[in-house]
């Protein structure tokens, strides 16, 4: 008998420390277009030995780590804050309503530890459901995809240590419908409502793609493996990368010229980072649920904290012209480099854990 997908279920709940796996109640469930977290085994075979045959010898688990990809319509109501603040590392709130959760890109040498719990519902045949939980997880990497006309789409990376079944995935704890529910598409941002303000004389106004990737950096988890267990001792983050690529219908050679020719007529070897600062934001289609507002999810770079590029610029006849920039975040004077910004009706759910 085959089993539908539909009823599977992702969720997860901050830790208050490494080592310390959230097993309360509620937690925090999200809708997910796709999830493929699993525990990842180190399978590998016996080397060739002499004395055996041309097959391998045999097989042996050399230790696991837990991980995967959660695809996702995000809903700016709840629970999405706490994806944010395990990538950035902190967290602060403004506002009354509607609420600011920044989540901020400061000059740290070291990335403050934040960990979470993921758990992941997966449906049987009958009517029951099998249940894992992955604990000491951190979220690696956020990519942010805008699509003329369509609902913002995210991605989130995870990385984690151990994984425990549940057999009977039932009950508080393990029950979407109960532990707070759904967001519904109330609080999801669309690409069509919004802002994009760029570090330039020339706005572009004409935008018909971004990409925002934010990208924790660091070794391989079997790397980080140890004698003496069978998981990794930890999920390092040793580095970011945080790009922007956003596709525009070319107007005029503004900004073309301010890249390469440092918006004069010959070509200079400065790079251009502009003036001002970056943003873009989505916004939600109406009011949050039971709010008397919308809700809003942004990225923000400081002025030349991004370095732009051009790809070259294909005419072709019978099409358009487009124009695609790529700007990479690095690091400027004290203070803060890029920030992710959350507006939505929670005036607590995002502090620290």
């Amino acid at each position: 008998m085959t089993v539908p997908s539909m009823n599977a279920a992702i969720g997860w709940h901050p830790q208050v420390d490494f080592d310390t796996e959230f097993t309360g109640n509620p937690f925090y469930w999200h809708k997910a277009v796709s999830n493929s977290f699993q525990p990842i085994e180190l399978v590998q075979p016996f080397p060739p030995e002499l004395g055996g045959t041309l097959l391998a010898g045999g097989l042996y688990k050399g230790g696991y780590y837990a991980g995967g990809d959660i695809n996702m319509v995000p809903r700016l109501d709840n629970n999405l804050g706490w994806l944010l603040w395990s990538f950035a590392g902190s967290a602060s709130i403004t506002g009354s309503g509607p609420y600011t959760h920044i989540f901020p890109g400061m000059r740290d040498k070291v990335v403050p530890d934040k960990w979470l719990t993921f758990r992941r519902i997966i449906p049987e045949a009958g009517g029951t459901f099998f249940g894992e939980a992955y604990a000491n997880c951190r979220v690696q990497d956020i990519i942010l995809t805008a699509q003329p006309g369509s609902i913002l789409n995210m991605r989130a990376s995870v990385l984690g240590i151990t994984s425990t079944p549940t057999s009977s995935a039932a009950g508080a704890g393990w029950d979407p419908d109960t532990d707070g529910g759904y967001e519904l598409y109330t609080g999801a941002p669309i690409a069509c409502k919004g802002h994009v303000e760029l570090p330039d004389g020339e706005p572009l106004s004409d935008i018909n793609s971004a990409t925002i990737r934010l990208s924790n950096g660091g070794p391989n988890p079997q790397q980080m493996m140890v004698l003496g267990q069978y998981t990794p001792a930890d999920i390092p983050v040793l580095s970011r990368t945080i790009t922007v690529e956003l596709t525009a219908f070319w107007r005029n050679a503004t900004i073309w010229k301010n890249i390469h020719y440092g918006g004069g007529s010959t070509w200079t070897p400065e790079l251009y980072q502009g003036y001002s600062p970056f943003d873009i934001s989505f916004e939600t289609p109406g009011n949050l649920n039971g709010k008397g507002y919308g809700g809003s999810l942004g990225f923000w770079a400081a002025a030349n904290a991004i370095t732009w590029q051009a790809r070259p610029i294909d005419t072709r006849g019978g099409d358009i012209v487009v124009m695609q920039l790529v700007g990479t975040v690095s690091d400027v004077a004290a203070g803060e480099q890029w920030k992710l910004l959350l507006n939505n009706g929670r005036s607590t759910r995002y502090s620290e854990a």
